[in-house]
C-alpha cells in the first residue's frame, strides 16, 4: 500500500545516512535484511532469517499481527533484548500455543523476549520476509566506527504520499550525495546511490541493469504482452464456440425474421445471451477460486506462501471478462443477425 524508496547504506549512526535523512521530512525507516541465525531445536538444525530494524519499521510496511504488537523506540534506545516472530516460529518454538507473549527465546546465545508475532510473509517479498524482526540497537555492530564510511548492510525507507513527491524526493538525494566528498577513498572515484521504488527494484534485478526508468518500462511491458496473450487466445475459443452455437440456430433465425425480428433485435437478443453466460462463468470462477485458495492454504503446499483473494483484482477480471464476453459475442452475432431468410431456412448456412 506504501510507495517506497530504498537506498544502501552503511549503518544506522553512519553520517552518510544522517546527512542522507536530514533532507526527508517524511516517514523513514532503516533496516538491514538478510541476516541469518543458525539454531536448534530438538536436536534439529535450523537456519532463521532475520531483520534488524527500527521502530518506524512497522508504520511503513503492512505487516499483520496476530499477537502483542511491534517494538518502539524506548526498546531500542534501552538496548533491550526483544524479539517478534513469525506465526510459523512460534509453532516450531512452542506447537499450538497461541500466546506466547512474554515468553522468552534463545537466538546466538541471547535470550530475547517475544512482544509480538506477525503472519509469516512469503519468501517472494525478498525484502520482508524473515522468521525473526529484531531492533537494530542488537545488531553486533550497530554503534560501533565502521572501517569504511560508505559500505555496509543498511538500508534507508522513504514512505512517499504521491508519485509528485517520490520524484522531487529522488531528485534531492541525487543532489545531496553527488557533493559527497569520495576523494578520501583509496580504492574509488565514484559514488553511486540507487534511490529506487520497489518496482525499479525488481525490474532492475530482471534485467540485470541499473537503468531504472528503462527497466521498469520494460518490465510493464512484458506483463501487459502476457496479459493481452493470456486473455486473446481464450477470447479467440469463444468466437469460435459462439459461431458454432449460432449457427445451429440459424432455423431460429429464419422463422424469428419471417415473423418481422429485425437484424438490430436479434443482434441484441445474441449479446445479452453471451453477457448473461460470461456472468455466470465469471461467478463460477469467482466460487472456484475462493474454495481452491482455502484449500490450497490450508494444505501447505506452497509452504511459507499464503494465497489470497484481491476483491479489487477479482472485480477487474470480472469487468475484462464480460467485455471479452461481449467481443467474442459481437463478430457472430452480428453476421448471423444479417443472415438472409431463404438461406436461413431452405440451406441452413450462412
Amino acid at each position: 500500500k506504501n510507495t517506497v524508496l530504498p537506498i544502501l547504506n552503511q549503518g544506522p549512526h553512519s553520517s552518510f545516512l544522517t546527512r542522507i535523512l536530514a533532507i526527508c521530512k517524511m516517514q523513514t525507516s532503516i533496516s538491514s535484511y538478510g541476516v541469518t541465525f543458525d539454531h536448534f531445536i530438538n536436536n534439529k538444525k535450523y537456519q532463521l532469517e532475520g531483520i534488524y530494524c527500527d521502530e518506524n519499521y512497522w508504520n511503513i510496511f503492512d505487516y499483520e499481527f496476530v499477537e502483542g504488537k511491534p517494538f518502539g523506540k524506548s526498546n531500542i534506545d534501552n538496548e533491550q533484548k526483544v524479539i517478534i516472530i513469525t506465526d510459523k516460529i512460534r509453532e516450531v518454538y512452542f506447537g499450538d500455543a497461541q500466546n506466547v507473549v512474554g515468553r522468552d527465546i534463545d537466538i546466538e546465545e541471547k535470550t530475547f523476549k517475544i512482544v509480538g508475532v506477525v503472519k509469516n510473509v512469503s519468501s517472494y517479498k525478498a525484502y520482508l520476509s524473515a522468521d525473526v524482526y529484531l531492533p537494530y540497537s542488537q545488531e553486533e555492530n550497530y554503534n560501533k566506527d565502521w572501517a569504511h564510511p560508505f559500505l555496509g548492510g543498511w538500508e534507508i525507507v522513504f514512505q512517499v504520499k504521491s508519485p509528485e513527491q517520490k520524484g522531487e524526493l529522488k531528485k534531492e538525494i541525487h543532489k545531496v550525495t553527488s557533493n559527497v566528498d569520495i576523494s578520501v577513498q583509496d580504492d574509488f572515484n565514484l559514488l553511486e546511490v540507487w534511490a529506487r521504488d520497489f518496482d525499479e527494484r525488481y525490474a532492475n534485478a530482471f534485467f540485470n541493469s541499473n537503468e531504472d526508468v528503462k527497466n521498469k518500462k520494460a518490465l510493464y511491458r512484458w506483463l501487459i504482452l502476457a496479459a493481452i496473450v493470456f486473455v486473446l487466445l481464450p477470447t479467440i475459443n469463444l468466437i469460435n464456440i459462439n459461431v458454432t452455437r449460432i449457427l445451429e440456430r440459424t432455423s431460429e433465425i429464419g422463422v424469428r425474421k419471417s415473423f418481422g425480428a429485425n437484424s438490430g433485435t436479434l443482434l441484441i437478443q445474441f449479446l445479452i445471451e453471451n453477457i448473461v453466460l460470461s456472468f455466470i462463468g465469471g461467478f463460477l470462477g469467482f466460487l472456484f477460486a475462493f474454495i481452491l485458495i482455502k484449500l490450497i492454504n490450508n494444505s501447505q503446499i506452497f509452504e511459507d506462501t499464503t494465497l489470497v483473494f484481491d476483491l479489487p483484482v477479482f472485480l477487474y477480471s470480472f469487468i475484462i471478462c464480460i467485455l471479452f464476453g461481449i467481443i467474442s459475442g459481437l463478430i457472430p452475432a452480428w453476421k448471423m443477425s444479417r443472415l438472409h431468410i431463404v438461406n436461413a431456412l431452405k440451406e441452413n448456412k450462412l
